[in-house]
Parts: C-alpha cells; sequence; structure tokens
C-alpha cells in the first residue's frame, strides 16, 4: 500500500501560485454570493413595487374622488347649517357625501420591514416617501373630519335645539368646512404626485367616480 504524501512547495513562485489560485477561488466565491444576493433583491424590490403599484391605486381613487366631491360637501353643509336653525320636529335621515376612506401604507410599512426599501434606486424611494407621507396624512384629517361629522349627526334626531345645542352644530359645520378644503387641498397634491409616478386609475374605479352624483341634504332626501 502506497502513502501520497503532499509535495512540498519548492521556492516562492510556487508558493506564490498557490496563494493565487487559493484567493481567486474565494474571490469568485464571494462574487457570486454577491451576485446572487443583488438578484434576490432585485426580486424583491420589483414585488414590492408591484404590490405599492396596486395600493397607490386605490389611492389614486379615493384623492380623486375627494377633489371631485368638494364642492358637493360644500353645498350639503350649507344645507346643513340652514336646518340647524330650522330643524324638523321628527327624526329624519342624516347622510352627507363625505366618505370615510382607509389610506393604506400597509403594503408600504411592509416594504420598508423586509429591506426592500432600502435597495431601491434612490429617486424611487423618495418619491414614494413623498407619497406615502400625504397618504397617512390624509389617513389622519379623514379620520378627524369623520369624528366631527358623527357630532354634526346629533342634527339628524331633529329639533328644538337649545342655543348651546345650535352654536356647537354651526361650529361644527364650520370645521367641516375647514377640513373639506383642506383635505381637497392635500388629495389633489396627492393625486398628481401619484400620477407622475406613473400609475393611473383602473377602469372600474373611472366608472364609479363617473357614476357617484350629489344630492341634497335634508328631510325627506338622501345623500350618496
Amino acid at each position: 500500500m502506497h502513502i501520497h504524501l503532499p509535495k512540498p512547495i519548492h521556492g516562492w513562485r510556487e508558493f506564490c501560485n498557490e496563494v493565487g489560485i487559493i484567493v481567486i477561488g474565494v474571490l469568485l466565491a464571494l462574487g457570486a454570493e454577491q451576485v446572487v444576493e443583488r438578484l434576490s433583491w432585485r426580486a424583491e424590490v420589483r414585488e414590492a413595487s408591484e404590490d405599492l403599484h396596486v395600493e397607490l391605486q386605490d389611492s389614486l381613487f379615493t384623492s380623486t374622488e375627494r377633489v371631485r366631491l368638494k364642492d358637493c360637501i360644500d353645498r350639503q353643509l350649507d344645507q346643513v347649517d340652514a336646518i340647524v336653525d330650522r330643524p324638523p320636529t321628527e327624526r329624519w335621515n342624516f347622510v352627507t357625501a363625505q366618505p370615510l376612506r382607509i389610506w393604506s401604507s400597509a403594503a408600504w410599512d411592509s416594504a420598508i420591514a423586509s429591506g426592500a426599501v432600502a435597495h431601491m434606486k434612490g429617486e424611487q424611494r423618495a418619491d414614494f416617501t413623498s407619497i406615502y407621507a400625504a397618504v397617512r396624512t390624509l389617513r389622519a384629517l379623514n379620520g378627524e373630519e369623520f369624528k366631527i361629522r358623527a357630532e354634526l349627526s346629533t342634527v339628524g334626531r331633529g329639533g328644538p335645539f337649545s342655543e348651546t345645542m345650535r352654536d356647537r352644530l354651526h361650529a361644527d359645520v364650520a370645521q367641516l368646512k375647514a377640513y373639506n378644503r383642506l383635505i381637497a387641498l392635500a388629495a389633489s397634491q396627492l393625486h398628481d404626485s401619484i400620477a407622475e409616478a406613473g400609475i393611473s386609475m383602473r377602469p372600474e374605479d373611472v366608472k364609479i367616480l363617473n357614476g357617484q352624483k350629489c344630492l341634497p341634504v335634508g328631510p325627506g332626501t338622501h345623500a350618496p
């Protein structure tokens, strides 16, 4: 039985060749690992971008809706303001056009948590960051608006109202008008930012918006 012992390295040239082969092998392995990691993150960013695209289509619909509803909501609030001074004695169905929407940022939060946002190109990351800052602002404004609207809904119980109650309801109307203007302005800016990012509205959403109508508010009427 013959045992083959490793041959000793003779000279610096042979030693350097051996070391060079090892170094090149390590570098190739590291390079391959980086390529795989880069491809993996590229796929992660692409998937996250697709999810953000879908979510922002919802925000595009909602922002367009609020811009279109601004004048309708103002007219309805004027009608409610007049009803506060001359309320019907019977209970009536109080419904106005202010919608409570989700203004979702779930896909963006998920993209941040997964690390996909950190691997986006700088311009794309900046665009999404700005858009979702506006989404969060609108979500907060819409929530505050809905709280005031819920208090104003007491007008649907019928009157007469005390002077204190009338003052409070008039104040609610004034606040809702201010929120309506602010939300419409922010929604218009959000709409433009989403459109500039190359995201367009779904055909079914366009159809829904085109079918919306503004109806008067008051006893015996129904708003959308």
